[in-house]
C-alpha cells in the first residue's frame, strides 16, 4: 500500500519495517503512531467507542464479564472523553452533526453487541474485548458511511 503525507510517496510496508525494525526514538515512533491514527481515523474512532461502551458495561453491577465492576466515576467521564475523542477524529471526513450521528450509533451498536458477545463468555473480558475490537473494525470497512 503506498501513500503519500506532503506530496511525498512511500510504501506502507516499508515504512512499518523501518518503524518497528530499525533503531529510532521514542519521538518518531509516537510521530507515526500519530499519523497512522489519523489516516486510519474511522476505524479508531469505531475502536475508541467500543472501548468506552466496554468501560461502562463494566461499571455495572449486573454484569458478569468481571467478578469485580469499575467504578462509575471513572467510566462514564472516559466515555464522555472518548466520545469527544472520536467525534474529533470523524470530523476530519465528516460533518460535525454526522459526526455526531455516527458516534451514537456506533455506540448503540457497541452496547447492543456487547450483551450479545458477553452472554457466551462469562468472567473473560479478553476474548469479548478482542472480538469486539475485529467486529468494530469490520464494520468500518464495509464503505458507505
Amino acid at each position: 500500500m503506498t501513500i503519500g503525507i506532503n506530496s511525498q510517496f512511500f510504501n506502507l510496508d516499508e515504512y512499518f519495517h523501518w518503524l518497528f525494525y530499525t533503531q529510532n526514538n521514542n519521538i518518531q515512533r509516537i510521530e507515526i503512531i500519530i499519523i497512522c491514527v489519523i489516516m486510519y481515523h474511522f476505524e479508531t474512532a469505531l475502536v475508541l467507542m467500543w472501548i468506552g461502551a466496554l468501560v461502562t458495561y463494566l461499571s455495572s453491577q449486573s454484569q458478569q464479564l468481571t467478578s469485580s465492576f469499575i467504578p462509575k466515576v471513572f467510566a462514564w467521564p472516559l466515555l464522555i472523553a472518548f466520545t469527544v475523542l472520536s467525534t474529533y477524529l470523524l470530523s476530519y471526513q465528516y460533518g460535525i452533526a454526522t459526526s455526531v450521528l455516527l458516534n451514537i450509533s456506533a455506540l448503540l451498536l457497541s452496547w447492543i453487541a456487547l450483551i450479545l458477545i458477553a452472554g457466551h463468555w462469562r468472567l473473560k473480558v479478553f476474548p469479548v474485548t478482542s472480538l469486539g475490537i475485529v467486529i468494530a473494525i469490520i464494520f468500518s470497512q464495509f464503505g458507505g458511511v
